[in-house]
């Protein structure tokens, strides 16, 4: 990753602007878009989600507070950190149960490295460090990573077609693999939509889908909101609704 940075610092083809007149964040949807922000710009991404899981005679609710944090180093290079707060409450025939607490953190950093001309697809990578979380009740052993190779082609003024594909590792675990695929458009110059397909590649393949939309209050402040439907192979139902926002400030002048 050093050398990598050197590289982006090093090479002027590579300092070309990215800042956005508008406010451009992950939100909504799975898909982390192939962008940084731009040099001097702050973001933060904020979501709350609820997750319905029922499975022959237990219920499962699942509550998630995200929130991710986005700085600009460079033009090309932004420093992040992610923070999630989870509440899982499971009632079955006889028994029911709630536990509360930081489930994830992470620290990582965007690198911007190919613009999308033509065909080509604009490429950036996502690479994070995943923390020990010894005392939560959700505990994390040992550190991990996890890694983001992000694309985006902008097909028309109103529609691109965005990609994921995610290495997750876990401590000891098997590494996990798993993809996204997102379609975007452009309704208005306020009003953004989506619709996309993900799911995990290791092991075994699943698809889950889920559709949303965006509405920019002003050039720095936008919100949104969505709906999925996850893969149900072990589960009789699998459901989520999602809220969120998005603000920057940029100290670029």
């Amino acid at each position: 990753m050093r050398k990598l940075l050197l590289i982006l610092i090093l090479c002027p083809s590579l300092s070309f602007a990215q800042f956005s007149e508008t406010i451009n964040s992950d939100r909504p949807g799975q898909a982390n878009g192939a962008s940084t922000l731009g040099k001097n710009v702050f973001q933060i991404q904020s979501g709350y989600n609820l997750n319905t899981v029922k499975n022959g005679f237990s219920d499962m609710q699942n509550t998630n507070i995200n929130n991710f944090f986005r700085f600009g180093l460079l033009e090309r290079v932004e420093l992040s950190a992610l923070v999630n707060y989870a509440s899982v409450k499971t009632k079955g025939l006889q028994s029911e149960s709630s536990l509360s607490d930081f489930n994830d953190l992470q620290l990582g950093a965007r690198f911007f490295l190919v613009e999308n001309k033509g065909i080509i697809p604009a490429l950036a990578v996502q690479s994070s460090v995943l923390f020990k979380l010894p005392n939560s009740l959700f505990p994390r052993e040992k550190m991990g990573s996890n890694t983001i190779v992000a694309t985006t082609n902008q097909i028309s003024e109103w529609l691109s077609f965005n990609s994921n594909w995610i290495f997750l590792q876990e401590g000891n675990a098997p590494l996990h693999t798993s993809y996204v695929a997102n379609i975007s458009f452009t309704i208005s110059e306020r009003i953004g939509t989506f619709i996309e397909m993900y799911g995990a590649i290791s092991n075994y393949f699943t698809t889950s889908f889920d559709a949303g939309f965006s509405y920019l209050i002003n050039n720095d402040f936008q919100i949104d909101a969505s709906a999925g439907i996850q893969d149900n192979s072990y589960t009789d139902t699998d459901y989520f609704i999602d809220l969120g926002i998005s603000w920057r400030t940029n100290w670029r002048k």
